[in-house]
């Protein structure tokens, strides 16, 4: 069934309405390339009766402490994450590092380091962008890079498109930044290994988010033998029937199960709650994630 068809959304309305999600594990604020705040992601969470939402942005934690308070305030547990870059067999990976420890100084170290990495590298988009004869509002690069904790792509995206360089986003990244990445490649990979590690050792749990399509169980096994423990079977990228499939071969691999909605900014397919664990497997996550005391 296509994915944008009528009849998908009905039953994946209808399967919402029946296994309402109670934890949204993957969510960004502005701390990475979020549009919202930590407090309104929060906010958000509350509003979409979402009772556990993780703040999962692109290799920092610095949105954490604000999102941790607003939780306290209006009653939304919090949950530290992050969504750390990897790469494995020559190919990158997303690994999101759910439960760490927020005040983990060797982990927070680590980001930190890779925090500069990408500064350098938005940087250099830049640069190479101005290259091409784009030029950008005198100020607008320095305040964005000395505001944002974690820079990536979508930051020079939207630089584009404020400026009105770019029409949309999608000329944005299809267009501007594709003329300009393989001169600037990335610099921020971390291998797999070493970043299940240091997750770990961050007393968190090593989720593998938005599964590539082309996994199948031999490279899920394999991942898992790097330290991964879990995969995020539930996203919006994926049909329901690769969901059902990744809850299986986590069950068969002895691996944790995650959702969650990826939020970055207002959309139909990605508000905050709009994939994520029901109730039963929140309290599944809870009990078996390893490491738990």
């Amino acid at each position: 069934m296509p994915r944008r068809s009528p009849f998908t959304a009905l039953c994946v309305n209808l399967n919402a309405a029946l296994h309402p999600v109670v934890a949204d594990l993957h969510a960004h604020t502005t701390a990475s390339d979020g549009d919202f705040t930590p407090s309104g992601l929060v906010a958000l969470a509350k509003q979409s009766r979402v009772a556990a939402l993780a703040v999962t942005d692109h290799d920092t934690l610095a949105g954490y402490a604000e999102a941790h308070a607003t939780g306290e305030a209006l009653g939304v547990r919090v949950v530290p994450g992050v969504e750390c870059t990897a790469v494995w067999a020559d190919r990158e990976l997303h690994v999101l590092g759910l439960f760490v420890d927020p005040a983990d100084a060797e982990f927070v170290a680590h980001l930190a380091a890779v925090g500069r990495q990408r500064r350098a590298r938005f940087l250099a988009l830049v640069e190479a962008l101005a290259g091409q004869g784009v030029a950008f509002t005198p100020g607008m690069v320095e305040g964005l890079a000395d505001r944002v904790p974690s820079l990536g792509r979508r930051h020079v995206a939207g630089l584009l498109v404020r400026t009105g360089v770019a029409a949309t986003w999608g000329e944005a990244f299809g267009v501007y930044l594709k003329a300009v990445l393989p001169g600037v490649p990335p610099t921020h990979f971390t291998p797999l290994a070493e970043v299940t590690r240091r997750i770990h050792a961050a007393g968190g749990v090593a989720v593998l988010a938005h599964p590539p399509f082309s996994f199948e169980s031999a490279q899920f096994a394999e991942v898992q033998a790097e330290g991964v423990d879990g995969l995020e079977a539930g996203h919006p990228t994926q049909l329901p029937g690769r969901a059902a499939e990744l809850r299986g071969i986590a069950r068969t691999l002895g691996m944790v199960v995650s959702a969650g909605s990826d939020f970055h900014a207002t959309s139909p397919n990605r508000r905050v709650g709009s994939h994520g664990l029901t109730r039963e497997a929140w309290a599944a996550l809870e009990a078996g994630r390893p490491g738990r005391s």
